[in-house]
């Protein structure tokens, strides 16, 4: 058996415990985290750590402000600069010295629960306010299966977008406006600030699913538009391509050759080489022209 699909096997050994044990989804979806927290620790150098927690922020005046977004993974640089606060693996980080960040789903499903998912993970690429390359991920333990699946779920937030920014739009995808924006769970303030959130720069790098699914964002063909290439994993499992991309992260963001070196001997014996899913295009993320309604 392969190597990659032994680690996969240990993920969901120690994914499972929690559930062999309660029913509890807090404590089910914490021994999820914690169990790709620590195969994570095993392709990274030591001066990255896994933490969960938040980034500490600081308003628009330069002033400490209490901060609302838990992440679930962050990885952070913690030999060239202090956390904030820590206990044990629960960290206050400060946004210089985040390198990933990462959302950990138990299950998906298309609509609402997806979305909630993206803009979570969207928030917190927007609460970091750097400049510097940051890896994002969001990965799930369940759904969804195949890429066209996820495709079909990630045309959803296309189409979403559009109809913040034009007032158009079918009528599955002005019930889902409706539903993320109502309520006490509405996840943000108004039309304009959820186009925001959901701009191509928040949205995450990686989309994977254990059970099989795989998007990677990139640059499409012209050189300019980003898109999302879905992957035919079906020879390596997911979560082998979301270290891959970490560590190819890290890499670039590497000033030391002997790192980039060592990283570059880490991904040949993940052998994580991938082709994109058959017959399946790339989803181009073109930034919608916002309607005057709604435009900042």
């Amino acid at each position: 058996m392969e190597l990659t699909d032994l680690l996969r096997q240990r993920l969901n050994a120690q994914a499972g415990l929690f559930a062999a044990l309660t029913s509890h989804p807090t404590l089910i979806g914490s021994g999820r985290e914690g169990a790709l927290a620590e195969l994570l620790r095993q392709f990274i150098p030591r001066r990255f750590e896994v933490l969960s927690g938040t980034v500490a922020i600081v308003d628009s005046e330069g002033q400490p402000s209490r901060s609302t977004h838990q992440l679930d993974l962050i990885v952070a640089d913690t030999m060239d600069f202090p956390t904030l606060l820590r206990s044990g693996d629960l960290a206050v980080v400060l946004a210089p010295s985040v390198r990933a960040v990462m959302e950990v789903k138990s299950d998906l499903g298309r609509g609402v629960g997806f979305l909630q998912a993206l803009v979570q993970i969207a928030r917190a690429r927007q609460s970091l306010k750097i400049t510097d390359p940051v890896f994002t991920g969001l990965f799930s333990f369940g759904a969804p299966t195949k890429p066209e699946t996820l495709r079909d779920w990630l045309q959803d937030v296309v189409a979403l977008r559009d109809l913040l920014a034009t007032q158009q739009g079918g009528e599955k995808i002005v019930a889902l406006r409706d539903k993320l924006l109502s309520g006490k769970d509405a996840v943000a303030n108004g039309e304009s600030e959820l186009l925001q959130v959901l701009g191509n720069d928040n949205l995450p790098d990686v989309v994977a699913a254990d059970q099989g699914a795989v998007a990677r964002k990139g640059v499409g063909q012209d050189g300019a538009s980003p898109v999302y290439s879905f992957l035919d994993a079906t020879g390596v499992p997911s979560v082998i391509v979301v270290i891959d991309q970490l560590v190819k992260q890290l890499s670039l963001a590497a000033m030391q050759p002997s790192i980039i070196t060592a990283l570059a001997v880490v991904r040949a014996h993940l052998g994580s080489t991938v082709v994109s899913a058959p017959d399946l295009a790339d989803l181009e993320l073109m930034t919608p022209q916002p309607h005057p309604a709604v435009a900042s």
